[in-house]
């Protein structure tokens, strides 16, 4: 199996079902570990969904990643922006050539009860890095 063919979703559902099969976990936790700091989902990204669009994001970590470690595998969320932070965001995801930023980016939990008091706090306080998300989940259009 050539895991550098497989995208980070394929990748993270195998991580977290190999446990009979330590040596592969192995395997596939390092090429998690090269793809971290990807940037594919940048603050512009997230933002146009979940402002611009007015859809909650379930945000789906890359296994190893300290968002992973901190808020699981999985969180659905809300942007927490100040108002000069919203401000920028909207001016960098409109701009013409786009501009994209990375970076922490703080959230509020839709989910009552799906992370402790102190995960929440953390999330609201410092957020997590773009580099962490493996893939973005949205209510879409109908």
């Amino acid at each position: 199996m050539n895991l550098e063919e497989l995208d980070s979703k394929k990748l993270a559902v195998i991580w977290e079902h190999c446990t009979a099969n330590p040596d592969l976990k192995e395997k596939v936790e390092q090429e998690l570990i090269l793809r971290k700091g990807n940037r594919k989902f940048s603050r512009e990204y997230l933002y146009s969904i979940n402002r611009v669009g007015n859809k909650a994001l379930t945000i789906h970590f890359i296994p190893t990643t300290s968002g992973y470690m901190k808020f699981g595998k999985s969180i659905t969320v809300d942007l927490i922006l100040e108002e000069s932070e919203a401000e920028q965001l909207h001016k960098t995801y409109s701009s013409q050539p786009p501009v994209r930023t990375y970076g922490l980016v703080r959230c509020k939990s839709l989910i009552y009860g799906s992370i402790s008091a102190e995960q929440e706090k953390a999330l609201k306080d410092l957020g997590f890095d773009c580099a962490d998300v493996g893939f973005v989940e949205y209510e879409s259009e109908l």
